[in-house]
C-alpha cells in the first residue's frame, strides 16, 4: 500500500543517483536526514544533488534538500525555496 501511494504510513525518501554536478555525499546526507526525521510519518523528502535537475525531480515531495554549490544546499517546502545556501547536513546541530 505504501509503494503505490494508497496508504502512507512512514516517510518516503527520494534521491537522485548523483553525478559530476553533485558536490556532497548524497548517501551520507540521506542517512543523516533519515536519522533526524525517523519520527515523521506520511511525508516525501527528496535529497537531490544539484539545483539543475533537483527541483524538477522532487516535484511531488513535501520537502527537498538540494545541492546549491560547493559546500551549500537549499531547502524547499514543496516547490518553494525556504532556505538558501545552507551548510550541508553534516554540519547541522539538531
Amino acid at each position: 500500500m505504501q509503494s503505490v501511494g494508497v496508504r502512507i504510513t512512514r516517510t518516503e525518501f527520494i534521491s537522485c543517483p548523483s553525478c559530476a554536478r553533485t558536490l556532497f555525499n548524497i548517501g551520507e546526507a540521506v542517512e543523516k536526514i533519515k536519522e533526524r526525521t525517523s519520527d515523521l510519518k506520511g511525508l516525501k523528502i527528496a535529497v537531490m544533488g544539484c539545483i539543475v535537475n533537483g527541483p524538477g525531480e522532487m516535484a511531488d515531495a513535501h520537502y527537498g534538500y538540494v545541492g546549491a554549490g560547493k559546500g551549500k544546499i537549499n531547502l524547499f517546502k514543496g516547490q518553494y525555496l525556504v532556505k538558501k545556501m545552507l551548510m550541508p547536513v553534516k554540519h547541522w546541530k539538531i
